[in-house]
């Protein structure tokens, strides 16, 4: 049971934290590991509302990792 008390104890550190740790936490886990800043820009781009630059921005993004490691965007 130890995985649900690790979940329930990081769903109350979440509802407790402010708003500026939450977003220290995000860009630090997203400029930790490239698979993780694909999941966290697919994330906000299906969750923020943006300007038509802003989507194409975005897209381009998390286009270029694929890019850069040779594979398929």
């Amino acid at each position: 049971m130890k995985r649900s008390r690790d979940t329930d104890l990081l769903n109350s550190l979440i509802r407790s934290a402010e708003k500026e740790t939450l977003e220290k936490l995000a860009r630090d886990l997203a400029a930790s590991d490239i698979s993780l800043r694909r999941r966290c820009l697919d994330f906000l781009r299906g969750s923020v509302k943006m300007s038509e630059e802003e989507a194409a921005t975005a897209e381009a993004a998390v286009r270029l990792p694929d890019w850069r490691e040779g594979g398929e965007g």
